[in-house]
């Protein structure tokens, strides 16, 4: 579980990698991040690439989900999901899990 400061501006970098290790290379990749009050609720923000997410190195994998500090303007536990699509249209679901967003620590 991840917590982040309520109306904070926070990063995550993802790096995908095969069951081997080996860096996924993520050219021409679709990435969408998502989060929702709890599994298969309606989302209260998507992010996808261009919007939000960045793909800082695709050869090794990497990418970058920027939430804003209006995104995270939420209070209490949530559901996330993260997912890819190749360039054959087959989706992947790389993460899920719960965020926390909770007031700023002072």
């Amino acid at each position: 579980m991840t917590t982040i400061s309520q109306g904070n501006e926070h990063d995550f970098n993802v790096v995908v990698k095969d069951a081997a290790g080996a860096a996924i290379d993520l050219t021409g990749f679709g990435i969408s991040f998502a989060v929702a009050p709890h599994v298969n609720a309606t989302a209260l923000f998507t992010k996808t690439v261009g919007s939000g997410i960045a793909i800082t190195d695709a050869a090794a994998g990497k990418f970058t989900v920027t939430l804003s500090d209006t995104d995270t303007d939420l209070r209490g536990r949530y559901y996330y999901e993260c997912k890819t699509t190749d360039l054959a249209g087959n989706d992947a679901t790389l993460l899920t899990g719960h965020i926390v967003f909770g007031a700023t620590l002072l």
